[in-house]
C-alpha cells in the first residue's frame, strides 16, 4: 500500500490486497443528529426562590474532524487542539503522523468523530422579595435573578463544540453567557 510507520490503515474489506475508495468504503454513521432530546424544568424552593433548567442532548451521530489528518507542506507542528499524533515515541492508533499528504487511499481520507453531546443550556435563578419587604421600598414587585447559557458541555468530541463542528465555526467555541438582572414594578 506504499504507507510508512504513523499513517492511518484502511480497511481491505474485499481482500483483494489493493484499497479502491468505491468498493473497500463501508456504511459508518449518520451526520445528522439520530435523536434530538430536551428537558425542561421549573420549581419554586424556600417560598421566594425560583430556578429554570434547559438540558438538551444531540445523538447518535458523526462529523468530519478536519485536524486528525494534519497536512502541511511545511510539516508544521501547529498543534491548537493538543492532539496527539502519531511519532515515534508515542505511538498511538487514534491518530496518524503529520505528513505532507495522505493521499495513498486513492483521493484523500476523511476522519470522522461522534458529535453526541449533552448540554446545560439554559440555568436561572431568582429571588421574588417578600411582598412586605418589596411595599417598604415603595415597590410593588421586585425581583433579582440571574443565568448562565451553555454552562456545560459533556461530550467526546475532540474540538470546541460538537454542535457547530470546528470548520463550522472557526471563532472559537459556544459561548458561555452570564446574565444577572433586576425586575420592579412601580
Amino acid at each position: 500500500y506504499n504507507m510508512v510507520p504513523g499513517d492511518y490503515k484502511a480497511k481491505d474489506l474485499d481482500n483483494s490486497n489493493t484499497y479502491d475508495a468505491l468498493v473497500d468504503k463501508q456504511f459508518i454513521g449518520y451526520q445528522q443528529p439520530r435523536v434530538r432530546l430536551g428537558f425542561r424544568n421549573d420549581f419554586t424552593f424556600l417560598k421566594n426562590f425560583t430556578a429554570s433548567v434547559f438540558i438538551r442532548a444531540d445523538l447518535g451521530h458523526i462529523g468530519e474532524f478536519d485536524y486528525a489528518v494534519h497536512e502541511s507542506s511545511t510539516y508544521d507542528r501547529i498543534n491548537i487542539w493538543n492532539i496527539p499524533y502519531w511519532t515515534p515515541t508515542n505511538n498511538n492508533n487514534e491518530y496518524a503522523r503529520t505528513s505532507e499528504v495522505h493521499g495513498a487511499f486513492g483521493g484523500g481520507l476523511r476522519i470522522f468523530k461522534s458529535r453526541a453531546f449533552m448540554r446545560v443550556q439554559d440555568l436561572s435563578l431568582a429571588y421574588n422579595f417578600p411582598q412586605p419587604l418589596a411595599e417598604q421600598i415603595r415597590v410593588n414587585n421586585l425581583r433579582i435573578f440571574g443565568s448562565v447559557r451553555n454552562l456545560l458541555t459533556i461530550t467526546d468530541w475532540p474540538g470546541w463544540d460538537p454542535e457547530t463542528g470546528i470548520g463550522d465555526n472557526p471563532d472559537g467555541p459556544m459561548p458561555r453567557t452570564f446574565t444577572i438582572g433586576v425586575n420592579v414594578s412601580l
